[in-house]
């Protein structure tokens, strides 16, 4: 039942950043979370450099109000470790913004405003990118946002045209009608076969014509 599934999805990461135990139990985490907690004598600097890999903790919601999705291993490990490590500073270092608020809500140093979860904080303000430059307001002026550009002191830029010559033509010519004709064939193939969604193949299509190109 696809209604079930959903339910079990929305219960299984409704409360991630406290299911934290087992995760922090395995592996390598735990390797590296027993070595961090030997610096007794200072509280030790986590730097999570491409931070927003993490950004799956959350569900995506869907248009009915339910949720669909999990927390991914990756967010998991992160939450765990800030959780096994209370005292720890921890940096978030990244080039890619958030698109929506729930993708932060791995981050649970830079504060929550009263709320006793991320969760429970990104669910009232809502999602959409609204949201998210609320967060990006608060996180800057509590100090725990940072955002800077990289100078251009010594760049130079220079534009060069290059024609490409008729072996190039054809090269490109001869690759646009065969990924012309594949498509065909595909548009042929979901008319005449039973069971074939044709969504599916053309991602799929568009995916590989991507990649080529």
């Amino acid at each position: 039942n696809d209604d079930d599934d959903d339910d079990d999805s929305e219960e299984e990461v409704e409360d991630a950043e406290l299911n934290w135990e087992g995760t922090a139990a395995k592996g390598r985490l735990k390797q590296l979370i027993s070595w961090l907690e030997r610096a007794k004598d200072q509280a030790p600097l986590i730097v999570f450099d491409e931070c927003h890999k993490a950004k799956n903790l959350l569900p995506s919601p869907k248009g009915d109000g339910r949720f669909v999705g999990g927390s991914t291993l990756t967010s998991k490990c992160v939450v765990a470790m800030q959780k096994a490590l209370p005292n720890a500073h921890v940096l978030y270092v990244s080039a890619t913004g958030a698109s929506e608020a729930r993708h932060l809500a791995y981050m649970l140093r830079v504060g929550q405003f009263n709320f006793p979860t991320m969760r429970d904080f990104i669910s009232t303000i809502g999602s959409g990118l609204g949201a998210a430059e609320l967060c990006a307001l608060g996180f800057k002026s509590a100090g725990a946002y940072l955002c800077r550009t990289l100078s251009y002191e010594g760049a130079e830029f220079g534009l060069d045209e290059i024609e490409p010559g008729d072996e190039l033509h054809l090269m490109y010519d001869r690759a646009a009608d065969f990924w012309h004709l594949l498509l065909r064939v595909w548009d042929r193939i979901q008319k005449e076969a039973k069971g074939v969604r044709r969504s599916h193949g053309l991602s799929a299509y568009w995916g590989a014509h991507q990649r080529f190109f």
